[in-house]
């Protein structure tokens, strides 16, 4: 239920009350877009497609997209928008809760501030269910290289923003090399054997299981799935891909 109504706001102000992490990626990939310079962008790109492998897996039931490249087509889509004609408010406002976190929209939020545009945000009283913050990415695995180079744009692009109280300073980030993709990292332990061990003998102990046990052991064993599968479609998508595309 919404416990307002909508409201104009600076996009910027809204992002710096947020903790949800993933925002950084999304605002340095909707600025890189925004400069056209294909280094920036590739750089972004990859960046982006790793926090989203890292958060979900490359899978979102609403609305549906399964793969690196429907998450890339819709924050396309979105940017190009927002650019070209600025903030729609018949697609709804940015919905926050009371505290002025950010629950939905994150897409939205990130293309306002690249293109200095003013957004729609509602105060709502739900709140957020988790997914997006810190923890969710290292527990995801998050290549080490793009979780420095997340933390220092945020450094960079929000520098007052409420995240730096948990970052520390930018030299605790050391700048790493990202990793290849298409090759190296398709065997890794963390990224394929260890989620594979784990589906296994999750899958194995579920007969064993009754009751809210049993729900919460199918979770384990989808989540591990999407580990699994959400390495290989990374991996696969840049295989795939040409340099300039």
């Amino acid at each position: 239920m919404k416990a307002s109504e909508p409201r104009q706001a600076d996009p910027y102000e809204v992002m710096k009350r947020s903790r949800r992490f993933d925002l950084i990626f999304k605002l340095s990939l909707a600025r890189a877009m925004l400069s056209g310079d294909a280094g920036a962008i590739r750089e972004a790109e990859t960046a982006y497609l790793e926090s989203v492998r890292a958060r979900n897996g490359f899978y979102e039931d609403v609305p549906p997209r399964n793969c690196p490249a429907d998450f890339l087509a819709a924050f396309r889509r979105t940017f190009q928008s927002i650019r070209d004609r600025g903030y729609d408010p018949a697609l709804g406002a940015i919905p926050v809760d009371a505290a002025g976190e950010v629950l939905n929209g994150a897409h939205r939020l990130v293309s306002c501030i690249a293109c200095s545009v003013p957004c729609w945000v509602v105060e709502s009283d739900c709140h957020l269910a988790g997914g997006s913050v810190m923890r969710t990415f290292v527990k995801g695995h998050i290549h080490p290289a793009v979780l420095n180079w997340g933390v220092r744009k945020y450094f960079e692009l929000v520098p007052d923003g409420c995240l730096k109280e948990e970052f520390g300073s930018p030299g605790d980030y050391p700048e790493l090399p990202f990793p290849d993709w298409r090759a190296r990292n398709r065997g890794a332990w963390r990224f394929k054997v260890k989620p594979a061990l784990s589906w296994t003998w999750y899958s194995l102990t579920l007969p064993f299981k009754r009751g809210e046990a049993r729900e919460k052991q199918l979770r384990r064993i989808l989540r591990e799935r999407r580990k699994i599968s959400g390495f290989a479609a990374l991996a696969d998508y840049w295989r795939d891909r040409k340099d300039g595309e």
